[in-house]
């Protein structure tokens, strides 16, 4: 499949915004004291809700009409993409109403407040997932890797966020040796397994699916001619193939950019005293993710085939 930059953007920017403020519900949730100050709540509120807007209208660029797309949301009953955005806006009222809360320090609600809203950032993401998830059409998209391999993205990438945010703003909230810390850790290494038994998935899957398989007969056939005698929209966007060069380069820059090298600033940073140096481990290790996560969700959409193409 072509790689919009559009839905690039997309799939990025709200992995962010919904991971970190599920994050933010984790971190509420496990204080010693069950209260974080009210800055660093907003704050993180702030940065969740913008990324999310962002990533939201950064989609609308990939609509033909994007004035449009507030049908979207009337087909929730049979559309994946009308859910998403159904539970896009409902997360909304609740992460406002949080920092309102927080705000008006009235701290007895923020712990259900934050559950609230990490659950449907969770559904929301489930719902992104399910878009691709449900195309039996593309193999490579079309199975349970996809919808694990989009919850732990955005939970990896949002944690790490949320770390880099608390080590500038409240240190205590992701102390050394907490137990955040190395859920965190643990969220990205299940992250790494599931993209490669998601890449194995689809090298298995490519080979096994034939012109027979994709339309459901036996025996064999084979085309009387071209469907097409010159290059056309289906071939430009189904039949994209990403060049082998290219797939070389960003494989282990999606692997390392994302999963490894956090890893590697967080496990330091957890034995570390200095706050000077947590601060710029925690900046590699966000920098490090937003180069790799793009590589990824690049790859995510190109190494992707329409069954389509089998006939090209």
């Amino acid at each position: 499949m072509h790689p919009a930059a559009s839905v690039i953007l997309f799939t990025t920017s709200t992995g962010f915004g919904y991971g970190l403020l599920c994050w933010l519900s984790i971190t509420l949730n496990l204080s010693e004291t069950g209260q974080l100050p009210t800055p660093y709540i907003l704050t993180l509120i702030t940065i969740a809700l913008l990324l999310i807007t962002f990533g939201l209208l950064a989609s609308l660029w990939h609509l033909g009409h994007p004035e449009r797309a507030w049908r979207a949301l009337s087909q929730w009953r049979t559309s994946w993409l009308s859910r998403e955005g159904v539970f896009a806006v409902l997360v909304y009222p609740p992460a406002l109403l949080m920092g309102f809360a927080s705000y008006l320090q009235w701290t007895e609600f923020l712990p259900l407040l934050s559950i609230m809203v990490a659950i449907l950032s969770l559904i929301t993401i489930y719902c992104t997932a399910m878009i691709y998830a449900s195309l039996k059409t593309i193999p490579a998209w079309h199975n349970l890797w996809t919808i694990s391999g989009y919850l732990l993205y955005s939970f990896s990438t949002g944690g790490v966020l949320c770390y880099f945010l608390a080590m500038l703003l409240y240190p205590e909230s992701f102390p050394s040796g907490s137990p955040q810390l190395y859920l965190l850790i643990g969220f990205i290494l299940l992250a790494l397994s599931n993209k490669i038994i998601y890449w194995k998935y689809i090298q298995r899957t490519s080979n096994s699916t034939t012109k027979e398989t994709a339309i459901g007969i036996k025996g064999n056939i084979s085309p009387l001619d071209p469907p097409h005698s010159s290059a056309n929209y289906l071939m430009k966007e189904m039949g994209f193939q990403i060049a082998r060069k290219q797939a070389h380069i960003l494989t282990p820059i999606a692997v390392l950019a994302t999963y490894i090298i956090p890893c590697i600033c967080l496990l330091i940073a957890s034995f570390s005293s200095l706050q000077v140096m947590i601060i710029l481990l925690s900046t590699i290790a966000l920098v490090s993710c937003v180069i790799g996560i793009i590589a990824e969700r690049y790859l995510f959409f190109a190494e992707a085939k329409h069954v389509v193409t089998l006939y090209y």
